[in-house]
C-alpha cells in the first residue's frame, strides 16, 4: 500500500454500529402495543372487579371500630338477661325467661365511631358476612342494621332508628351467615310506631349506627349462646354499571383518538400527495422552459446542434 491514507483490500473490515432500527421498529407498532395493553386492562378490569372495587369493613372481637351495648326485656316487664364474657367482647349468654309474652334480648354493635348519628354509609353493600358460634332451643336469629336519618329519627331516641331487618336460620354449632340488601325488609312495628309516610319506608342503608343481633322470633324460653368470630361488611366502592361504564368510556375514547389520528393522517398525506404533483408539475413546466430556451439559444446549445441549424436553408 502506497502511503498511510490508502485503502488495503487486505485490511479486515471493521465491525458496523448497529442502528437503532429495533426501536423505530417498536415505535411504528406503538398503536397495536397500546391496544394490546388495553386489551389486557379490560381483561383484569372485569376479571378481578371485585378484588379492586370491593371494600371490606371487618368486625372482630378486639376491634376499635366499634362499642357494645345489650340489654333484655326488662323495659317490657320481662325477666331475661344478657351475660358477657369479659375475655370475648363478642361472646355472651342470653337466659331467656316467660314473664314476658315475647321474651328477647339482643346485642349491639355501635358504629357512630365516636361522632353522634353518624356511621357507615353501607348504601353500596355487597354482603353481610357473619361466622359465628350459636347454642339456643330457638332455630333462628334476627339481625338489624339500624339507620339514623334526620327525616324520621331523633338523637338518643334508640326506636327512632329505621330497624332494617332479617331472620336467618341458626343451627347448634359453627354458623356462617351471608346475606345480601336485598334479604332485608323494614319492621312493620317501627313504620306503625313512628308513622312512617310510604316513601321512607323501604329498606335504607346510607348511616347505620347499630348492628344489633337479637333472639328469634317467639324464641322459647331458655339459655342461648353466641360467640362471634368476625363480621364482615363488603362494599362497592364504584357501583358495577359505573365500572363497566368506565371501560366502554375508555374505549370509545382509544377508538375515537385512532379515528382522529387516521383523518388527519389521511389528509396530511392528501396534501403532501398534492405538494408532490404540483412540484412535479412546476419541474416538468421548468424543465420545457429551459429546453426552449436552449433550442431557440445557439449560445447555450452544443456544436452538434448549432451545426444542424446551420444547415437548414
Amino acid at each position: 500500500m502506497d502511503g498511510v491514507t490508502g485503502f488495503d483490500p487486505d485490511h479486515p473490515k471493521l465491525p458496523q454500529i448497529p442502528t437503532k432500527r429495533g426501536w423505530r421498529g417498536v415505535a411504528e407498532f406503538q398503536f397495536e402495543i397500546m391496544l394490546f395493553l388495553l386489551l389486557l386492562a379490560t381483561f383484569v378490569a372485569v376479571r378481578f372487579q371485585d378484588s379492586i372495587l370491593i371494600e371490606t369493613i371487618t368486625l372482630k372481637p378486639g376491634s376499635s371500630l366499634f362499642t357494645t351495648r345489650y340489654f333484655g326485656d326488662q323495659p317490657q316487664g320481662g325477666k331475661s338477661t344478657v351475660t358477657i364474657d369479659p375475655a370475648h367482647s363478642l361472646h355472651w349468654r342470653c337466659d331467656l325467661r316467660p314473664a314476658y309474652a315475647y321474651p328477647y334480648c339482643y346485642y349491639e354493635l355501635l358504629l357512630d365511631r365516636k361522632t353522634p348519628d353518624k356511621g357507615y354509609d353501607l348504601s353500596r353493600l355487597e354482603s353481610l358476612i357473619i361466622d359465628l358460634d350459636y347454642q339456643g332451643p330457638s332455630d333462628t336469629f334476627r339481625i338489624y342494621f339500624k339507620n339514623f336519618d334526620p327525616r324520621y329519627s331523633k338523637s338518643g331516641v334508640p326506636d327512632s332508628l329505621k330497624f332494617n331487618k332479617v331472620e336467618v336460620s341458626a343451627r347448634p354449632g359453627h354458623n356462617l351467615v351471608q346475606l345480601k340488601p336485598t334479604d332485608f325488609a323494614v319492621a312493620e312495628w317501627w313504620v306503625t310506631q313512628n308513622k312512617i309516610k310510604p316513601e321512607l319506608s323501604h329498606v335504607q342503608l346510607d348511616n347505620i349506627t347499630e348492628l344489633q343481633l337479637q333472639t328469634g322470633t317467639m324464641a322459647p324460653p331458655g339459655t342461648y349462646y353466641f360467640k362471634v368470630n368476625r363480621i364482615e361488611l363488603r362494599s362497592r366502592v364504584v357501583a358495577q354499571a359505573t365500572w363497566y361504564a368506565a371501560i366502554l368510556a375508555a374505549w370509545a375514547v382509544l377508538i375515537g383518538a385512532y379515528l382522529l389520528f387516521r383523518i388527519l393522517k389521511m389528509r396530511g398525506d392528501l396534501e403532501r400527495r398534492r405538494e408532490s404533483q404540483a412540484a412535479a408539475l412546476r419541474l416538468a413546466h421548468y424543465a420545457e422552459e429551459s429546453a426552449r430556451r436552449d433550442y431557440l439559444n445557439p449560445a447555450r446549445r452544443g456544436p452538434f446542434q448549432a451545426g444542424q441549424r446551420s444547415l437548414r436553408p
